[in-house]
């Protein structure tokens, strides 16, 4: 569906979703290794990734990843081909990069992974705590739900229904998506990602896709959750959104 926002109305129009898939084996222990498979392309047709997947999991459905993104500790972040550097071992330092296009636009997604001890200390499984998009072609703020019903995993959060809140006190000029209702099985993926697989004592996370704006177009969109402790006292109701259509708000 395309959906566009016009001096406060939502007007409603149709594209298609796209996805992408293809195979990966999951890192090893000790030093960088080399890659078994070149990098990969995710095709546009493609299951969503899951929050708390497997990053072995999501090399069998995109393949490996065009590039690794290593964070430091000053903020910056360094992106490595991985052509030149392979397989880098378990940790949460690095995120895995893909760029696909759709018939909308092209995208690179970043996937960044916690480690879960939770079944062993010394092979922790690395597991998807964030999704993040960044849209190519520049998208109107006006047009944001375009971009949410080309991502296969903002599709499948908001399959019942999303509830669109703005936070008006907010100095980030964001849109958040989040679901109508949450199953007791869906609360407690929620809980265990967003309680970093135990490491934090909070329960409550609320799943959610935050879409984040710079100058009135899309600067990226995030899959993750929302802590329980954030104060957000502003947030105001915009409609009601699923992948079939749209109810606007009273």
């Amino acid at each position: 569906m395309k959906l566009v926002l016009i001096s406060g109305a939502l007007l409603v129009a149709l594209v298609t979703a796209q996805q992408a898939s293809g195979p990966q084996s999951n890192a090893g222990s000790g030093g960088p290794k080399k890659a078994t498979h070149s990098a990969t392309t995710p095709r546009r047709e493609r299951p969503a990734i899951e929050m708390g997947m497997t990053r072995a999991e999501v090399r069998n459905l995109l393949g490996t990843p065009q590039s690794y993104r290593k964070y430091r500790s000053d903020d910056g972040r360094i992106d490595i081909p991985s052509t030149g550097i392979g397989k880098y071992p378990p940790s949460e330092n690095y995120a895995d990069l893909y760029t696909y296009s759709t018939k909308v636009n092209t995208y690179e997604m970043e996937l960044q992974y916690g480690l879960d001890s939770s079944e062993s200390r010394l092979h922790p499984f690395e597991r998807v705590t964030l999704v993040r998009w960044t849209p190519d072609k520049p998208v109107a703020k006006s047009e944001f739900l375009n971009v949410a019903q080309d991502l296969p995993e903002i599709i499948a959060l908001c399959r019942l229904g999303c509830v669109i809140q703005r936070d008006q006190a907010s100095s980030v000029d964001i849109t958040f998506l989040r679901p109508r209702s949450v199953s007791t099985q869906q609360q407690a993926i929620a809980d265990r990602v967003g309680s970093y697989f135990g490491h934090f004592a909070e329960s409550g996370f609320k799943p959610q896709a935050t879409v984040y704006f710079d100058q009135d177009s899309v600067s990226r969109i995030l899959r993750g959750y929302d802590s329980p402790s954030s104060l957000r006292t502003a947030m105001v109701d915009q409609g009601i959104w699923t992948p079939t259509g749209l109810t606007i708000a009273p």
